[in-house]
């Protein structure tokens, strides 16, 4: 696993446990953003930070960015399904 991977988990698995302190879980999710930018639970989590927070359009930009990144990943899964040999 690499440390970058690592860290980023981390930092996330902070931010999702927020316990009604959204500014902090934000910082959280935007430095895991920053270390790996198509993390995509980091994106949803931010999504739900910023619009229980009121922040709509920041969150429907961040909901848009794990939505996309959810489609490629199901992408990608086809794809090897379909490249695998049986």
């Amino acid at each position: 696993m690499r440390a970058d991977y690592v860290k980023v988990t981390i930092i996330a698995e902070i931010g999702s446990n927020w316990e009604g302190d959204l500014e902090k879980a934000i910082v959280h999710f935007n430095t895991s953003i920053k270390i790996k930018p198509n993390y995509l639970q980091a994106h949803k989590n931010l999504g739900v930070a910023l619009s229980t927070m009121g922040q709509t359009q920041k969150s429907d930009y961040h909901f848009k960015i794990a939505r996309d990144l959810a489609r490629q990943v199901e992408r990608n899964k086809f794809q090897n399904l379909k490249n695998s040999s049986w």
